[in-house]
């Protein structure tokens, strides 16, 4: 958030926010550990050939399905590093784009409901240390240190390279997103873009009587 913000005023909204997503919304991470049945209920399971793993609910038989846990966390946006590029077809070599990711910081201004979601979040990095040798992981951060509480970085890469794809096809960029078409010109460097780096985001807005 910028300076200019008033942002004990946007801690209000935000709590008020929060509040109500989480009498609605049951993926809401600063509720997770209020339910310590959940973590029963979820395996860790590897998701495609290149041995990506990732968090899948159960079924009623206590057995992985193929539906991946998905899960919600509120928060002031700080930073972010989304599409479209700003940059030429030029200036991306195959070494710099296989590490290109869409980004974003959240600040959780010092409420309660984020530090619960930083709990959560590292008790679910905890189910995958349980299942991996010492030393496979890397070790995930308890939240980078903000002015008041924790911030949390989300990413994902923009593309995949095709020879890491396997029989994954290339999704196309829409026009929102790509305008200029650079993203699609990494097709000819051995990229591809897979359901995978998909991501898919909003901007909402508050009319002049506070209403979305």
């Amino acid at each position: 958030m910028d300076a200019a913000y008033d942002k004990e005023k946007a801690k209000q909204i935000l709590e008020r926010l929060v509040g109500e997503a989480s009498t609605e919304d049951e993926t809401c991470l600063n509720d997770l550990l209020k339910d310590p049945e959940w973590f029963e209920s979820v395996h860790i399971k590897e998701l495609t050939k290149d041995k990506a793993y990732g968090l899948v609910c159960a079924d009623s038989q206590g057995q992985p399905t193929d539906e991946e846990c998905v899960f919600t966390v509120y928060g002031a946006l700080a930073k972010k590093d989304l599409l479209p590029l700003k940059l030429g077809v030029r200036q991306l070599d195959a070494g710099r784009v296989r590490f290109l990711k869409q980004f974003f910081r959240l600040d959780g201004l010092g409420t309660q409901q984020f530090c619960a979601a930083i709990e959560a979040t590292t008790a679910v990095c905890e189910l995958f240390n349980r299942v991996f040798e010492e030393g496979t992981l890397e070790h995930w951060k308890d939240g980078l240190p903000g002015d008041e509480d924790k911030l949390l970085d989300m990413s994902n890469k923009i593309v995949t390279q095709t020879a890491e794809a396997h029989d994954q096809e290339h999704v196309p960029f829409e026009a929102s997103n790509d305008p200029a078409g650079v993203m699609e010109a990494l097709l000819q460097k051995g990229f591809i873009r897979t359901e995978d780096n998909i991501v898919q985001y909003s901007e909402g807005k508050l009319g002049l009587e506070g209403k979305r």
